[in-house]
């Protein structure tokens, strides 16, 4: 099987280069495939690995892509990673990997180009919002375009995932949910489920013990927006009697750190933060190892599953996480779930029991570490290959029987370009 794998790659900062970088080896040993990647040139992936065969998107030829059996495209809700890749699904249909539910973000800055500048392509965000969602939704895209709200205010409303997906083959989700919401727009579009991948060591790392004499270490990581709670933790931990206990370790890039950065100091938090920066896989790793919880807050979140828990049950730390979302139906035994509409004393009670002992943090790791048997990279690579082999033509078939119909229907309704104000939605053509 020839395929085509669209994604960035390591060491670009997101997790959806590390996702490809773990399957790569299963990859590489089962079918001929080239990793496509929005880089300029093989500088921008030296810590990818030479043995895979790569390429750029820019030097892509229409060659390569005809003569592959399927492109697989891996589609997040960052666009300065996804934007170039987006661009080319929508010329060149193919398997999305659909890494978020809530794709406001990247509709708002896709630019359609695949270049990214200053602004954004605010006629086509419109256009996307009226299509999918109607009068509601070009209200909303207005009030988002005035500044009055942003796009991750309405991301669980008007998710946009449509638009991502409208011109797809097939779709690969990682939340059973995302797929059955899928469906419910799109029923003719091939769709499967597969847990998240992610390699787990053969025996769960050691906890450090929680003393008496050595602060609390509790760690946040990834790509902190303001989704991520971590002002709203700022003001639980100011306000908790047991705030000097806790140091808290930060990773990642931060979306407004001068403001963190300010209610910290407001706070007299300062002096009990550290930066990381953004780390290597195993620097990462040995700092969630070395923390006694993990705090992986995602308020509103953007539906899909969270290779930053995997990480940290993979790692043998406890967590805390926000009761929404994939989350939310993660066995309570693995995990402590702070509610959305009783954050502030969640996390105050959260506080109060690491100081106080009463969290059993070795359970609660061990717990977590064997959902991971789940998650194993090589049988999420053979089922993904296996449900192609089977799906393949069907996923054509039903892509071109899906395309006759919107020909046919955009004819009917005559040659003069769409008003999206009054267009018929094309969920309900596919449907």
């Amino acid at each position: 099987m020839q395929l085509l794998w669209f994604s960035p790659l390591p060491p670009a900062k997101t997790d959806v280069a590390n996702f490809t970088h773990r399957l790569a080896p299963h990859l590489h040993s089962m079918a001929d495939v080239t990793f496509v990647h929005p880089g300029k040139s093989a500088k921008d992936i030296s810590d990818f690995g030479a043995d895979f065969a790569t390429c750029t998107i820019s030097s892509l030829s229409t060659q390569m892509m005809n003569q592959a059996d399927l492109c697989i495209y891996q589609i997040g809700n960052n666009a300065a990673f996804h934007s170039e890749i987006f661009a080319l699904a929508q010329r060149h249909p193919g398997l999305v990997v659909l890494h978020d539910r809530a794709m406001q973000d990247f509709v708002f800055n896709h630019q359609p180009s695949g270049l990214m500048g200053g602004g954004f392509a605010a006629d086509t965000y419109r256009q996307a919002m009226g299509q999918w969602y109607g009068q509601s939704g070009l209200d909303a895209a207005d009030m988002v375009m005035r500044r009055k709200i942003f796009p991750a205010d309405i991301a669980s409303l008007f998710p946009l995932f449509e638009a991502v997906l409208d011109k797809a083959l097939g779709v690969i989700c990682h939340n059973r949910e995302v797929t059955e919401e899928i469906y419910r727009r799109f029923p003719k579009l091939l769709a499967l489920t597969l847990p998240l991948p992610f390699a787990a060591p053969a025996e769960r790392p050691a906890r450090p013990p929680i003393t008496d004499d050595t602060p609390i270490r509790i760690v946040m990581f990834g790509f902190m927006g303001g989704n991520r709670r971590a002002t709203e933790f700022l003001d639980a931990w100011a306000l908790s009697e047991y705030r000097d206990r806790f140091h808290l370790h930060l990773s990642g890039q931060m979306s407004d750190r001068a403001r963190f950065d300010a209610r910290a100091a407001e706070l007299h938090l300062s002096g009990q933060i550290t930066y990381h920066g953004f780390l290597s896989e195993a620097a990462l790793n040995e700092l969630i190892r070395s923390a006694h919880m993990a705090l992986n807050l995602r308020y509103p979140t953007m539906g899909e599953a969270s290779g930053s828990q995997l990480r940290i049950w993979a790692n043998g730390c406890p967590s805390a996480v926000s009761a929404s979302g994939w989350y939310a139906g993660l066995p309570d035994r693995c995990l402590r779930k702070i509610h959305i509409q009783t954050e502030h004393d969640d996390l105050l009670l959260l506080l109060r029991d690491l100081a106080t002992h009463r969290i059993n943090g070795d359970e609660m790791a061990r717990y977590g570490f064997a959902q991971m048997s789940e998650h194993d990279p090589l049988r999420y690579t053979r089922n993904l290959l296996a449900w192609i082999a089977r799906k393949g033509s069907e996923m054509t078939a039903q892509w071109t029987d899906c395309a006759l119909m919107e020909s046919v229907a955009r004819s009917y309704a005559g040659a003069l370009p769409i008003d999206f104000d009054v267009a018929i939605p094309p969920h309900l053509l596919r449907s």
